[in-house]
């Protein structure tokens, strides 16, 4: 039953349900939902979850906490042991601290985890019903609205177009037009998957039904996830303190070497190597900063405390430093460092037409919940917002890539019909029969210069 997301894009939605067990007017049966959810499991990315014991055994990886354990038993062999004591007491604190920030820190994931538990409409058995989102199985008959969470890998049903927000999958904030019209081939990704809404989008404008194809791990965004969640990598700030620990023991090693060999070279046959040993070890022991993990846990946990103000969960101290560290970091800007945010600037003519800006905004495909950046500039843009419940959608014709324009008939409450056409400046223009030459120019000349 696990096949692949893009394959179902060439089938008819019908076919789709028919193959999963299940129907576009009645659902899936609900007897067959709760085996499917116990031989798949729920719809969700099922991480490994941290134990506390091993956050507690991680916080002892460090190469330099290995030299300064090395260094208590040193202490204690030679009878020092109140150094060995302080050495102790030095790793038990920096232990705590590495160990209690990053502790809480999964701590408090978890809690928000528990806070975030999605709700989807369904259909089984003939009636719609809200589930939480995890037990979404195959097969399962999904009614999704404006501003949705799209909950799984989902075959659209219904040609009728609606807009979806994809940049958590492809990084492009401009929503994309989908519906479920049957591919002639097969996409070869994303960009090309017309029908299919993926799991981790939005539904921006519309309302649609469709067809469970993935679920959980087995979704698009499930690999993605499984993938950079997993994906283990050592930190510059770990790399730095293996490289400052091996040059530590590189400097012990020869200094029990030079100073043993210059012992016996000045004390000659009255030299004796045991003492020598014991003091060339205890020498070395000595150049070992027990109190530098101690000192740096503490910063990188005040680093932590900031960033925690700030709304930021650390979940690995070494992070705070690889942050800080930074040089030149590249990021998409839409929607990154910008708001992703449109405001009107300009209105062409500005002396023309009061309604201009009215019925631009009915052109757009607009509701209350609608989420596209366009159509919620002109409406925040318009001062008599009121005036769009005076008007009803009688037919509305979708923006077209080839047509590079949408339309919308509407009525008001006289029953007074009108068409409104908007999209890209040379389409409208070039349909525009009752413009002169001149004041085409004027247009152009205009868009060019905004543009």
């Amino acid at each position: 039953m696990k096949k692949n997301t893009y394959s179902f894009a060439i089938q008819n939605a019908k076919e789709v349900a028919k193959n999963l067990n299940s129907s576009l007017e009645k659902g899936l049966d609900e007897k067959i939902a709760k085996e499917r959810l116990l031989q798949d499991g729920p719809n969700e990315v099922l991480l490994k979850e941290t134990k506390w014991w091993e956050i507690l055994l991680e916080q002892f990886k460090s190469p330099f906490i290995c030299l300064l354990i090395f260094a208590v038993f040193i202490s204690f062999f030679l009878g020092e042991k109140i150094d060995a004591l302080l050495i102790l007491i030095f790793i038990t604190i920096n232990t705590f601290l590495g160990f209690y920030q990053e502790f809480k820190s999964n701590e408090a994931l978890k809690i928000l985890k528990e806070y975030t538990n999605p709700k989807t409409t369904v259909i089984r058995n003939g009636k719609e019903k809200i589930i939480a989102s995890k037990e979404l199985v195959l097969g399962d008959i999904v009614v999704l609205d404006t501003g949705d969470l799209v909950p799984a890998d989902i075959r659209i049903a219904e040609e009728n177009d609606i807009l979806v927000d994809e940049s958590i999958l492809t990084g492009e904030s401009v929503a994309v037009h989908k519906n479920g019209t049957t591919l002639s081939s097969k996409p070869k990704d994303i960009y090309e998957s017309k029908n299919i809404l993926f799991s981790g989008t939005t539904i921006a404008f519309g309302t649609t039904k469709g067809i469970v194809i993935a679920t959980g791990k087995n979704t698009t965004f499930g690999k993605i996830k499984k993938l950079t969640t997993e994906a283990e990598k050592e930190s510059p700030f770990f790399k730095g303190i293996s490289k400052f620990s091996s040059f530590i023991l590189k400097l012990i090693v020869v200094t029990l070497i030079f100073v043993f060999l210059a012992n016996i070279a000045i004390k000659g046959k009255s030299a004796n190597p045991g003492e020598l040993f014991i003091f060339s070890v205890a020498l070395a022991v000595s150049v070992i900063p027990e109190a530098l993990p101690v000192v740096t846990t503490l910063s990188l946990s005040r680093g932590a405390l900031h960033l925690a103000k700030k709304k930021v969960i650390v979940k690995r101290l070494s992070a705070v430093e690889d942050l800080g560290g930074i040089e030149v970091l590249c990021t998409d800007k839409t929607g990154t460092i910008t708001k992703n945010k449109l405001q009107l600037k300009e209105i062409l003519p500005a002396d023309g037409r009061k309604d201009l800006l009215f019925f631009a905004t009915l052109a757009g495909e607009f509701t209350k919940e609608s989420l596209d950046p366009f159509d919620i500039a002109l409406k925040e843009a318009l001062s008599e917002k009121e005036k769009i419940n005076l008007f009803r959608t009688i037919q509305r014709c979708p923006f077209d890539p080839k047509r590079k324009r949408n339309s919308v008939l509407v009525e008001d409450k006289r029953g007074e019909k009108t068409l409104i056409v908007r999209g890209a400046p040379e389409e409208i223009l070039a349909l525009s029969s009752n413009l002169n030459e001149k004041s085409k120019k004027i247009f152009k000349e205009w868009c060019a210069n905004e543009g």
